[in-house]
């Protein structure tokens, strides 16, 4: 019954909270109003805030908005306010001039949550920015965006917080949200006059020299040559609920290497090390190699370069596997794909939750009750099974096969698999 109170206690508080804030908004849109055409002809210096989101997925897909923004303005200087580890994607985009860290208060209540962007206005306002553009919808950051002194605020109008931007982008209530994230970060520059469809190569993670030389280093001593079939899974990700089973991972990587030949890459960080131990132990036919841990957010992306193949969880691996040339199966339970999902050369597994795992997980899976799951294995991530999950994997490795110009075999790579691409010739 604790569970439930909990749950409860949560939900009515981000109710009263959100009630607040209507009432705030709507009074503030009654007295002010700040709504105008963006005057574009004088800027010469813009902020892009996304100081909330510490979520290195999140991060992947709200750079998209980076070039467009930089096609429309060549030659003006780009800062990006950001939180960390979320910079680190963004680190040698060229599309930007300078990251400004943001420091949130580790220990907060609604009260120091709601002032603490307000610490750094000061610094942000000798910057004198001629435009701002907030893609987050709190009223901290709008507020940050009207205390900087920018005449031209770009951001959402999410609940009628808007009511101190210039120019507001509509942005429905959670429950009503059926496009892609991704879609509503390029909303704020379509709003500039840019008509711009999303593609995998506006989110490219770029990196150094340094983590190219690392991932060509980890390969050569992992012993995968340039003919090998590489593959990389991700068993990890930062809510368990949104978990594929150890044990699946387990199967897969047996089948993957046993039968298909495959080197496997276990990706993550130090906290999926763990996991893969565990992994490991269960293991019949092979073993993993092991790169979690052992790499930088960049290195990583630099040995995402080198797959194939991944298979991940809902995570950020998945969106940093979506914007290289490898082939991705993203799974799925708890959240949704439509929204969440990768954007690229992605296949989604996903399962509906029963009835019993309903309660409170739709839109608030953060405070869902433990009693909806097995412990430490969620019901909607197991009803995956392992063999959709190598169907899956055949039809993804086909594909990359056929798309390439000279084949090149891994030596236990299955006769089947082979022939494929052999009749694929021929056809």
């Amino acid at each position: 019954m604790n569970n439930f109170l909990k749950a409860y206690f949560w939900q009515w508080l981000t109710f009263a909270k959100k009630a607040a804030l209507r009432i705030v908004c709507g009074l503030g849109g009654i007295v002010l109003n700040f709504e105008r055409a963006p005057s574009l002809k004088p800027v010469r210096r813009i902020l892009v805030i996304h100081g909330e989101h510490a979520s290195l997925g999140d991060a992947v897909l709200f750079s998209a908005l980076l070039s467009p923004l930089r096609e429309r303005f060549p030659k003006v200087r780009i800062d990006v306010l950001m939180r960390h580890p979320a910079e680190e994607v963004l680190k040698f985009n060229p599309n930007i001039d300078e990251i400004i860290p943001y420091h949130a208060e580790e220990k907060t209540n609604i009260l120091t949550q709601e002032l603490a962007p307000l610490k750094i206005a000061a610094n942000l306002r000798r910057r004198k920015y001629d435009m701002v553009i907030t893609s987050e919808h709190a009223l901290r950051f709008i507020f940050l965006s009207f205390l900087t002194g920018a005449p031209t605020r770009v951001g959402y109008d999410a609940q009628g917080r808007g009511f101190l931007l210039t120019c507001k982008v509509p942005y429905p209530e959670y429950e009503k949200r059926n496009r892609r994230e991704l879609e509503y970060y390029l909303d704020l520059v379509r709003a500039l006059g840019v008509e711009i469809a999303a593609s995998r190569e506006m989110m490219k993670i770029h990196f150094s020299k340094s983590e190219a030389k690392f991932a060509a280093a980890f390969l050569k001593d992992a012993r995968i040559g340039k003919n090998d079939l590489v593959i990389g899974i991700h068993a990890g990700g930062g809510i368990w609920k949104k978990r594929w089973p150890l044990y699946k991972f387990a199967k897969l990587a047996d089948e993957l290497i046993g039968k298909r030949g495959a080197k496997v890459i276990a990706l993550g960080g130090k906290e999926d090390a763990l996991l893969y131990e565990q992994i490991g132990r269960m293991m019949k036919k092979g073993k993993l190699i092991v790169a979690a841990g052992k790499c930088t957010v960049l290195e990583t992306a630099a040995l995402l370069e080198n797959c194939h193949l991944v298979v991940c969880n809902d995570s950020a691996i998945s969106h940093m596997a979506a914007t290289t040339s490898a082939k991705v199966i993203a799974l799925f339970g708890v959240d949704s794909p439509a929204r969440w999902g990768p954007f690229g050369n992605v296949s989604i597994m996903k399962h509906r939750r029963l009835p019993a795992c309903n309660v409170l997980c739709n839109y608030d899976y953060l405070y869902a009750l433990d009693a909806c799951f097995e412990p430490q294995t969620p019901f909607c991530m197991d009803r995956i099974g392992v063999g959709e999950v190598q169907e899956a994997a055949d039809r993804a490795l086909r594909f990359r096969l056929k798309s390439r110009r000279t084949p090149n075999f891994p030596s236990k790579i299955s006769k089947g698999l082979k022939a494929s691409w052999d009749k694929s010739l021929l056809s």
